[in-house]
């Protein structure tokens, strides 16, 4: 969408595209008063982001375990060594398809509010 496109725009559209597209997905839902939407794009997003949360705290937790066992001194060597290795062995699959949903809700919350806003506005000439 350019520039122009979003100027013409009802005030109403633009903030709700501008709050799904900038600050989280389902925020235009919300403004939209489309709370179903809204409530399953937020949704789906958190567990997303605490899904990728919880693979990189176990991950780190699993890292400093293993610096512990190697007792002895520490140094960025090794605990860079250390952070490859775990970073190899976690899922690759399960992170890209984790990062599509997230950047899925994120496209389709946009694009959503901006379709709901038109039939909205076109609703009430």
């Amino acid at each position: 969408m350019d520039s122009a496109t979003l100027l013409a725009m009802k005030p109403s559209i633009t903030r709700a595209v501008l709050l799904s597209a900038l600050v989280f997905p389902g925020a235009g839902q919300f403004y939209l008063k489309r709370f179903k939407t809204g409530t399953v794009l937020l949704a789906i997003t958190i567990i997303c982001f605490f899904t990728i949360v919880a693979s990189v705290m176990k991950t780190a937790m699993s890292a400093l375990q293993q610096i512990q066992l190697q007792g002895g001194i520490v140094d960025m060597a090794k605990i860079t060594s250390i952070a490859t290795d775990a970073s190899a062995q976690a899922s690759n699959a399960g992170y890209s398809l984790v990062f599509s949903l997230i950047l899925i809700c994120w496209l389709y919350s946009i694009v959503d509010a901006y379709l709901a806003g038109t039939k909205a506005n076109r609703r009430l000439k």
